[in-house]
């Protein structure tokens, strides 16, 4: 079996001293044999082959390491992007938190009324439009049937309250009644909430001649003494009439977005008027 290799094996060390040769002693020589210039020229498409496959590889080779470091890139570029990301959306709500409390402070600061800041701690998703918990109670001078606002807006009142906690009966619970004005009229009602329709309030006024137009603003009016007066509680948004032309009730779309709630406001030095001794001093 060796046999079968023994002259391609000899041929091709041949080839290999005679190159070796011609090199070595080509630089010694200023000229090539005949010989020796035929294997040169012989064996050039085979260098020029070599180097190109070279070339080629050393070419991959930096492709591949370009496109190993351009995934790196691309995977630090993609966590900063979510990082910058993330930061934008506590900005934002940094500044959103800041623009309420800026309000809350502008209203609280007016002096008419003292007040205690609360956060929403709680909702039931079955209840969202209905009622909601505060973080204040008892302890901080929170007391039953206590206003509730958001920058001077009406959000509803307390109706029960523990040591640290109250829950607050919001405008659009359908058991909720305000006493209300037409604020350009003057004109009197009460402000309900309406059932089954949890953004909407319903304001049904004591005469049927009020004058009442969409855009009104409707705001607390003091009667029933519940709540002070001159408390936004929302816009009317349209006026049912009788054929005559008599108005039946208004439909008022709430000052507040009482969907998403984080913080109130509850005004502690109201007295409900339904606490305050009669004229008999009892």
């Amino acid at each position: 079996m060796l046999a079968r290799y023994k002259k391609p094996l000899v041929s091709a060390v041949t080839v290999v001293a005679v190159v070796l040769l011609a090199s070595l002693t080509a630089r010694e020589r200023d000229r090539l044999t005949s010989l020796e210039a035929w294997f040169l020229d012989a064996l050039a498409p085979a260098q020029r082959w070599a180097s190109e496959v070279v070339s080629r590889i050393q070419a991959g080779t930096r492709l591949v390491a370009e496109y190993r470091s351009l995934l790196a890139e691309n995977a630090r570029l993609r966590a900063e992007v979510e990082r910058l990301t993330a930061l934008e959306a506590e900005w934002e709500e940094v500044l959103a938190e800041n623009h309420r409390l800026r309000e809350f402070l502008g209203f609280a600061q007016r002096g008419e009324h003292q007040f205690v800041a609360a956060e929403v701690i709680y909702r039931n998703p079955d209840n969202w439009f209905n009622r909601l918990a505060v973080n204040k109670g008892t302890l901080h001078g929170v007391k039953k049937d206590m206003p509730v606002v958001a920058a001077g807006r009406l959000v509803g009142r307390v109706v029960r309250v523990s040591a640290r906690t109250a829950t607050v009966l919001l405008l659009t619970d359908p058991d909720s009644a305000v006493g209300a004005l037409i604020q350009s009229s003057r004109d009197a009602g009460v402000v309900l909430g309406a059932p089954g329709r949890p953004d909407e309030l319903q304001l049904r006024l004591f005469s049927r001649d009020a004058r009442v137009t969409v855009g009104d603003r409707v705001v607390t009016s003091g009667l029933g003494g519940l709540f002070p007066p001159g408390l936004i509680i929302g816009e009317v948004t349209w006026v049912e009439r009788e054929h005559l032309g008599l108005v039946r009730f208004a439909a008022v779309r709430p000052a507040v977005d009482l969907a998403r709630l984080t913080e109130v406001l509850i005004i502690v030095s109201w007295q409900p008027l339904a606490d305050f001794p009669d004229a008999e001093g009892r």
